[in-house]
């Protein structure tokens, strides 16, 4: 079955709101990846260095797959690690979220680069 893995960008530089690369984290989670030897993997990305509006829309796409109310996409909204993974898997009855907020690559030294949204 195919899996979608949807990645939360990185924090900015400073916690601000700019456009600034997040090299640490996007390459923890590019090794990550990698690791899981996906199968003819298509990459997909926005076209700013970092995407800004990215943690709503996956909590609300999340929120829609469990048919959550308002308050509980609120909830999913409010815990999202930058530069998590989030997976779907398609198949024959539609999609369904199988993990949300996957931030498991930070451990050890690399758990410092633990930020949320």
């Amino acid at each position: 079955m195919p899996l979608i893995c949807l990645v939360r960008h990185g924090q900015a530089s400073s916690g601000r709101r700019t456009t600034t690369s997040c090299p640490a984290p996007a390459a923890t989670v590019g090794r990550d990846l990698a690791r899981r030897g996906l199968r003819d993997p298509h990459l997909v990305a926005g076209a700013l260095n970092r995407q800004r509006d990215t943690a709503g829309p996956l909590a609300a796409g999340c929120g829609a797959l469990l048919s959550l109310p308002d308050e509980g996409v609120v909830a999913l909204n409010r815990v999202v690690v930058n530069a998590s993974v989030t997976t779907l898997v398609v198949g024959g009855s539609g999609t369904t979220l199988l993990t949300f907020n996957g931030h498991a690559h930070f451990v050890g030294d690399r758990r410092r680069m633990v930020t949320y949204r």
